[in-house]
């Protein structure tokens, strides 16, 4: 277990490649956060399909998704199943769709451009810097802070997610001691702390009266079929879940993005010639998001190429079927993006950056899953990838990234995340 899990965490795509070489569609392996239970990989969008409308009673994606528990908590709609699941995702799923993103649009690019006006002018790792831009987005539109509370709030999330970043410390259960100068002590420390703001956010927020447009703000006011809302845990837990897939998933995302368009600058160029057409010398507006079609396909590839999430987990409750394998119940089902991503019959030439691929068509829902699938699909896909082209669009508007280092990136572990090592160095210039 030991040796696998250090290979994976190392070089993940290299050891799925491996793996999916030797054995085929579907293998089983041995890693920490799989605990004492086999863990199954899948790769192809049959067996994912499979995967994703199975009973979840037998699939559970709450049990697949336990080692995040300790971070997300137990009300999480990430680690729910059933009917509570249900609940979760009706009341969450309003403030992160539709026409309340494009209230959101203005504040992306602020803080894009008052983040990127003070960058270096030397080389520089891109993702420190592109997570503190989704960091900022995520405090100003789900938490709805500002000036001193924002601060407040961003130093002590740094401190929590600077824990977080080691992969071993959610990924193995077996390191999880409270003991003195542990990485775990300094979690459990951090996370009291974090708690404690946020639940003194909570506490404004439902003393405050409606008419904010901040997704807490619009939770606190939710209610269910039964005319109940949330309770101060369950937003937490909700609050917490928003920030990671919101933040770190994000800006790993983005990292990926440019890392492609720098490599490809036939891409690159074409893309800038769309944010001429469009959005022309004036700043990036909401209602250009939709007409950057050649930016959001670009987007989509880049999260098929490098997907910064390894799968959609599941864990069997009972000994079950998949592709024709007896599956032993207290199995971990890993529906591997990666994999997915690099069938050569659904994606031709699988290896190449190709955005054509997504211009003027929906993915395939079995065989695109960097935001997994199903019942279970991450309900902040659509803010993620409206996100995405917010950002991009403002920094490629407005400057010129230069690769500091060779690429293709190597690929390894940030967190549960798959992340560039080194964090992406490049050089930025002002256009």
């Amino acid at each position: 277990m030991i040796a696998q899990t250090a290979s994976f965490l190392r070089r993940p795509f290299r050891f799925m490649t491996r793996c999916h070489q030797r054995y085929g569609d579907v293998f089983s392996v041995r890693l920490g956060f799989t605990g004492p239970g086999r863990g199954i990989v899948v790769g192809s969008s049959a067996l994912v399909r499979e995967v994703f409308l199975a009973d979840g009673e037998t699939f559970s994606g709450g049990l697949g998704n336990e080692p995040l528990r300790p971070i997300m908590g137990d009300n999480s709609v990430g680690l729910l199943d059933g009917a509570r699941h249900a609940r979760q995702r009706r009341l969450l799923m309003p403030p992160l769709h539709g026409e309340r993103m494009r209230a959101y649009a203005d504040t992306m690019r602020d803080v894009t451009l008052r983040h990127a006006a003070s960058w270096p002018r030397g080389p520089f790792p891109l993702l420190p810097r592109l997570l503190q831009i989704t960091l900022e987005i995520i405090l100003r539109t789900v938490f709805g802070l500002e000036g001193d509370e924002l601060d407040e709030l961003r130093d002590r999330l740094g401190r929590l997610l600077a824990v977080l970043a080691n992969p071993m410390v959610l990924m193995m259960p077996a390191l999880q001691r409270d003991l003195p100068l542990s990485p775990w002590r300094r979690f459990l420390r951090e996370r009291a702390a974090t708690d404690e703001l946020l639940y003194r956010r909570i506490a404004r927020a439902r003393a405050a009266p409606p008419g904010k447009e901040d997704i807490l703000t619009l939770l606190v006011h939710a209610v269910d079929d039964a005319g109940a809302p949330m309770t101060d845990v369950e937003l937490r837990d909700e609050l917490v879940t928003l920030l990671l897939a919101g933040h770190e998933t994000s800006a790993t995302s983005l990292a990926w993005v440019f890392e492609q368009l720098l490599a490809h600058e036939d891409v690159l160029a074409g893309l800038r010639r769309e944010l001429d057409e469009v959005v022309g010398p004036g700043p990036l507006q909401a209602a250009h998001l939709p007409r950057l079609e050649r930016l959001e396909a670009a987007i989509r590839e880049a999260l098929r190429v490098r997907p910064a999430a390894p799968g959609a987990f599941r864990k069997t409750t009972a000994t079950t079927k998949l592709g024709g394998y007896e599956i032993p119940a207290g199995s971990v089902v890993l529906a591997s993006s990666f994999l997915a991503h690099r069938q050569p019959e659904v994606y031709p030439e699988p290896e190449r950056f190709d955005p054509v691929r997504f211009l003027g068509t929906k993915p395939d829902a079995y065989a695109w899953i960097p935001f997994g699938g199903g019942s279970r699909r991450c309900i902040g896909v659509a803010y993620a990838i409206y996100e995405m082209k917010v950002v991009c669009a403002t920094l490629l508007a407005g400057m010129h990234l230069e690769a500091a280092q060779r690429l293709p990136a190597t690929v390894t572990c940030r967190a549960v995340f798959h992340s560039p090592a080194g964090g992406l160095r490049v050089v930025a210039r002002r256009s």
